[in-house]
């Protein structure tokens, strides 16, 4: 990867020749500093103000957040000798979700990243931040396809500056779930064909089992067991809260800002897929071998539909 700073063309031109090549930056070249004021946390900030607006805008809602970390080893090559590190998370509905972390460079007023090469071009992803505000710049939609699928796009996503409010709402839901989904759930054995389009899958046994039971504390108590090769396993026993439409858990982790662990439970005639945003879940909770997201079940009992492709 390599990342630009704009800040003369001159400079610009030298640091894109020398970043493509390899070469050692000095780092007085990256001396100018971005505000403090635009590191923190930053939420969804809603609907776009308007149709009409030349801007191109995105709606956000709660459960899109985006965090901006200073880079404490700047003279690192290993973080590109960049400014910042952001982390972007964007959920958009039964199951799709896009997360993405990256070093980005000061450009004088935004924060920009370049990818690589990348068929058919790279990724140029800007952060363009005043008054406590950030939109994101997606050149083509090129970022959003590569790192996305074209789940949702981050051109246009603006957020405002404030705490992640996935988890200052993380609480028992008013209207509980449906009584259905508590149970047994047992893995569902192979997936269907691979499909580049498709979410995440991955082929469970009947050994692997989840137990979801009624909490007084919380919507679920949800218990994980899987068993990878090699004796690794996934394990987690946690409370749950109801999400309108699925399972949630959710949680700070305290060494990663702006990285929370999001575990989703998604529901559908007997059936249940996990969804694991970011891997965030799956590095505490499995061992090495051992993953969470697109691991599929089935209620016990439950048949296999006419239409399975299992």
């Amino acid at each position: 990867m390599f990342l630009v700073r704009a800040i003369t063309s001159g400079k610009a031109s030298f640091l894109f020749i020398a970043m493509a090549l390899g070469l050692a930056i000095p780092p007085s070249l990256f001396a100018d500093s971005p505000p403090a004021t635009i590191f923190g946390n930053y939420a969804g900030a809603g609907k776009c103000p308007s149709q009409d607006s030349p801007e191109s805008c995105s709606d956000t809602g709660v459960t899109d957040n985006l965090f901006v970390k200073r880079n404490e080893k700047k003279d690192d090559p290993d973080t590109d000798n960049a400014d910042a590190y952001v982390t972007i998370r964007r959920l958009f509905g039964n199951g799709r979700s896009c997360t993405l972390g990256r070093y980005m460079i000061w450009a004088g007023d935004h924060l920009a990243y370049v990818d690589k090469p990348h068929e058919p071009k790279p990724c140029r992803l800007q952060l363009w931040l005043k008054d406590g505000a950030v939109v994101l710049k997606d050149a083509g939609n090129v970022c959003s396809e590569i790192y996305c699928r074209g789940r949702g796009p981050l051109e246009g996503a603006h957020f405002k500056k404030g705490p992640d409010q996935l988890l200052a709402a993380y609480k028992k839901s008013a209207i509980p779930p449906p009584a259905a989904i508590y149970g047994r759930y047992s893995g569902a054995g192979d997936c269907p064909p691979y499909d580049p389009k498709a979410e995440n899958c991955f082929d469970t046994s009947s050994t692997d089992r989840i137990d979801i039971k009624p909490s007084k504390d919380a919507d679920a108590r949800v218990n994980i067991r899987m068993i990878f090769d090699v004796g690794h396993t996934c394990n987690l026993d946690e409370d749950m809260f109801w999400s309108g439409d699925h399972l949630l858990f959710a949680k700070e982790h305290i060494d990663h800002p702006g990285e929370p662990y999001l575990l989703q439970l998604w529901f559908k005639d007997g059936t249940l897929t996990m969804k694991d945003i970011g891997g965030r879940t799956r590095r505490t909770y499995c061992g090495t071998r051992g993953t969470l997201d697109g691991g599929h079940f089935r209620k016990a009992g439950q048949q296999p539909r006419s239409d399975s492709n299992r």
